[in-house]
């Protein structure tokens, strides 16, 4: 379970975070920070979300 998280962080979020810092000037950081702070809520809901389902298909499986 734990691995396919970190799998989703590591071919999803971290890209889309170097590619946000890549455009971003020096000036933007703090909002830059505030986008990652949302994004990563909005993204615990969804995992939270696909954990559930999963779990629900390794039961059934």
């Amino acid at each position: 379970m734990i691995h396919k998280w970190l799998y989703f962080v590591t071919n999803v979020v971290l890209p889309l975070l170097l590619l946000l810092l890549s455009m971003v000037k020096v000036d933007d950081l703090a909002a830059a920070a505030v986008v990652v702070v949302v994004v990563f809520d909005a993204i615990d809901v969804v995992v939270v979300v696909v954990v559930v389902n999963v779990d629900d298909d390794d039961d059934e499986s």
